[in-house]
């Protein structure tokens, strides 16, 4: 029996297409991390859409880049309120498929005051993605694709996200990768396969360490670009991003904000190095709309559809605007009002 459901709507040309996770995230307050075999007490709980495909498909489509997003999802409730969420949200949900034998996916996340964020993940109908479920026609029109390193985990989903970087070569769209602690951690080789498909791969330090054994960001972004990456960029948290190109290296600092939730603040930094790519911003420019970005998403609970747009960007940016570099914050803030402007 087909567990596949195929979607009957045929996708409009998107300039951007991920490929990645869409979940629904349990969140929790607690005031500590409980030892194992003890609990901890929250004050409540919150269900919403999440995934770092789907979040990032969000921030994107909410800077007004047209959007579409490759995925599987259950035929539960879980899975409506997602496709409703992210519709909602302007992204483009023709290329999710519906996986009749597994749930939506399900992720349970307890966030302690530091705001970080321990996860428990069950990808569900995620890890049900198959080769033959990335249509032909995925990209046309396309010219930005991005994958999270979930698909990689296992297969089928493995042989699915090489064949959209097959599609990907064969329409010369420019491939961009967030390699996620958890592939970096359980699938190195393939994520190594990978870096020289790569216009823009965008990793952490924890991630680095486990990929590529190394623990500074100028020594991981030379490994990067000697396995071919055209655009390295090393994620430092609060300090802000260091951004390699072949002939430019740039440190852009971070912006000093509340914290309150780090869940999504990556999948915001990196819709903002993709908008800053369909824009042709310097790498200047792209850290910063990619850390104004990360900076809103950590100081707002919550993660999907809650993640910052333009107009919080632009407000957080005028705030800062006596400690910003005056050329990069013009191009920032123009790239977002021109995007904003109706076709």
């Amino acid at each position: 029996m087909n567990s596949t459901i195929k979607a009957q709507m045929q996708p409009a040309p998107q300039r951007a297409v991920l490929l990645g996770d869409i979940n629904i995230d349990i969140s929790m307050p607690v005031a500590a991390y409980p030892p194992p075999g003890s609990d901890a007490q929250a004050p409540g709980a919150a269900w919403q859409l999440g995934g770092t495909a789907a979040n990032t498909a969000c921030v994107l489509a909410q800077l007004g880049l047209p959007t579409a997003i490759i995925s599987a999802v259950g035929t539960d409730p879980w899975a409506e309120h997602a496709l409703r969420a992210l519709a909602q949200a302007g992204v483009n949900t023709a290329l999710v498929l519906h996986k009749t034998n597994a749930s939506t996916g399900l992720i349970f996340i307890a966030v302690t005051p530091d705001a970080e964020r321990t996860m428990f993940c069950a990808r569900g109908a995620n890890a049900q993605l198959l080769p033959a479920d990335i249509s032909a026609t995925a990209l046309n029109r396309s010219d930005l694709v991005y994958l999270s390193g979930h698909p990689f985990l296992t297969e089928p989903g493995r042989s699915a996200a090489w064949r959209l970087v097959e599609l990907a070569r064969a329409n010369k769209c420019a491939l961009h990768l967030d390699a996620g602690l958890a592939a970096a951690q359980l699938c190195p080789q393939e994520i190594l396969r990978l870096l020289p498909e790569l216009a823009l791969c965008t990793i952490g330090m924890r991630e680095a360490s486990a990929l590529l054994k190394m623990e500074q960001p100028d020594a991981v972004a030379d490994a990067l670009l000697a396995r071919g990456v055209r655009c390295a960029a090393i994620k430092l948290g609060a300090a802000g991003c260091l951004l390699a190109g072949i002939n430019l290296r740039v440190r852009v600092p971070g912006f000093d904000v509340a914290e309150i939730d780090s869940t999504g603040a990556g999948d915001a930094f990196c819709a903002g190095l993709l908008f800053a790519q369909s824009c042709s911003l310097n790498l200047n420019a792209a850290g910063m709309l990619a850390n104004a970005l990360g900076a809103l998403a950590v100081s707002t609970p919550g993660a999907g559809p809650q993640l910052p747009g333009a107009a919080a960007v632009l407000k957080l940016l005028h705030a800062h605007r006596a400690t910003l570099d005056p050329v990069a914050l013009q191009a920032v803030q123009a790239a977002l009002t021109l995007q904003a402007l109706p076709a």
